[in-house]
């Protein structure tokens, strides 16, 4: 039997140091944390975002020291430029400056094809739109055993999605508390995964060959 291998993908909200907002630090702290982290650390699609990816391992132990050294090292970065990595689904507190968007190819077309989820009519930032997430892949699966995997998780979705709420008394600077799991309005692509192993042509992306699970996740579509 093949060893599986995995990896994780982590999601940090940046916010200040002294009002625990969120702020559009990332451009900076990827800088600095990026001389230990290298390509391992990215941007997300608000400015206000950071996300990690571990290497493949089929080492429980060696993945849990590689995240532990990842979060050390961004804490350390986020340090100097005075914010906090947080590892939160949606902010307990509203940012209190307008949100930016990444400013890479990919978030840039996002934006502009997602514009009314995006932005207000007045052009000011949606704050509804800052969700985080962890991801952990699964490679060196068939078709088939990735989508029985798929299968097998189907049923325990409604609590994951549960457990990934935040409820917060202070949303949008005093409304009433309610959860927050990212709503659909903010994320048209979610959904479960598909339970079917027919091969149709185009069904799948490009990048999701050999190796991987694709699922659909509250922050968007992905290889999992």
């Amino acid at each position: 039997m093949n060893v599986l291998t995995m990896g994780v993908e982590e999601e940090f909200m940046l916010v200040d140091h002294v009002t625990r907002a969120p702020v559009n630090r990332a451009p900076q702290v990827i800088d600095r944390a990026s001389r230990d982290l290298g390509g391992q650390l990215q941007s997300e699609f608000f400015n206000a975002q950071i996300e990690t990816g571990t290497r493949a391992t089929s080492c429980r132990t060696s993945l849990r020291d590689e995240l532990s050294w990842m979060r050390g090292a961004v804490a350390a970065a986020a340090r100097n430029e005075r914010c906090a990595p947080v590892a939160c689904g949606t902010p307990v507190l509203p940012p209190e400056e307008q949100l930016t968007v990444a400013n890479t190819e990919r978030y840039r077309r996002m934006a502009r094809r997602y514009a009314p989820l995006i932005t207000r009519d007045d052009g000011t930032t949606r704050e509804d739109g800052l969700v985080c997430g962890c991801h952990v892949h699964i490679g060196e699966l068939d078709r088939e055993r990735a989508l029985a995997l798929a299968q097998h998780m189907r049923p325990w979705l409604p609590i994951l999605q549960a457990l990934a709420g935040n409820c917060s008394p202070y949303w949008s600077a005093g409304s009433p508390a309610r959860c927050c799991p990212a709503s659909p309005p903010v994320c048209p692509r979610r959904g479960c995964p598909v339970p079917t192993c027919r091969r149709r042509t185009g069904s799948l992306p490009p990048r999701a060959s050999g190796g991987t699970v694709w699922t659909r996740s509250t922050a968007g579509s992905g290889p999992r």
